[in-house]
C-alpha cells in the first residue's frame, strides 16, 4: 500500500479521495498479479477500515480475479477449478500498546506512520468495522512476547488456511472490546 502512495504521491499527505483511489489501484495490483503473473499467492499490508471503502471492494475484487482465472482456465481447455481465497489477518491491540508504540514511532525521525497520537489512533477506531463479510484471522499484537506464537499462527492460516475457530471467536470479541475503548478516547482527525 505505502508502495503505491509513493509511486504516485511521494512523501506527500493523500486527500480522503486520493486515498480512496489508492485503495483501488492496490486491488488492482493484487488482481494483475493474480490474473497476468499467475502469482500462487499473493501478500498484501494493506489497512481494510470500512466495509464500504475497503472490505467489500476487496472482497469484490478477489471474486472478478476468480471468475477472469476460472473463464481462462476453461477458454484453455480445463475444467475451470481455480479459486481465488481471500485470508485476511487483523492485527490489533489494547490502548496501552498503543501509546507505547506512538511513543517508539514519534522517536523515530524516518517514521512516515500516520498514526501519530493516540487521538489519531481513536479517531480511526471510530472509523474501523470489524469485518462481517469474511472471517479474518484475529491476532492480538498487545504482548510483544507472544510475537514468535503469533508468526507460527498467521503462518498456518495463510498456507493452509486454518485456524482455532473458538480462540478466534474469543480474539474477535477482544478485538471488539479494545475497539470499543478506543472509540470513547478523545480523537484527533489525522
Amino acid at each position: 500500500m505505502d508502495e503505491i502512495r509513493v509511486r504516485f504521491w511521494g512523501d506527500r499527505s493523500s486527500s480522503e479521495a486520493e486515498k480512496i483511489y489508492r485503495n483501488e489501484l492496490v486491488r488492482q495490483e493484487i488482481k494483475t498479479k493474480l490474473i497476468i503473473e499467475r502469482a500462487p499467492q499473493v501478500l498484501v499490508e494493506a489497512p481494510m477500515l470500512t466495509n464500504k471503502f475497503h472490505q467489500l471492494p476487496m472482497v469484490k475484487a478477489m471474486d472478478e480475479a476468480t471468475w477472469y482465472l476460472q473463464k481462462m482456465d476453461k477458454d484453455a481447455g480445463n475444467q475451470g477449478d481455480v479459486d481465488v481465497d481471500l485470508r485476511v489477518v487483523f492485527f490489533f491491540c489494547s490502548l496501552k500498546a498503543v501509546e507505547k508504540r506512538v511513543a517508539y514511532r514519534n522517536a523515530d525521525p524516518n517514521d512516515l506512520s500516520d498514526v501519530n497520537s493516540v487521538g489519531v489512533y481513536c479517531w480511526i477506531a471510530r472509523q474501523l468495522d470489524i469485518p462481517t463479510t469474511y472471517t479474518p484471522l484475529f491476532v492480538d499484537t498487545t504482548d510483544e512476547a507472544n510475537n514468535e506464537a503469533n508468526l507460527i499462527k498467521i503462518t498456518k492460516f495463510l498456507t493452509s488456511g486454518e485456524y482455532d475457530v473458538a480462540e478466534n471467536d474469543t480474539l474477535r470479541k477482544l478485538a471488539e472490546a479494545y475497539l470499543e475503548e478506543a472509540k470513547r478516547g478523545e480523537a484527533t482527525p489525522m
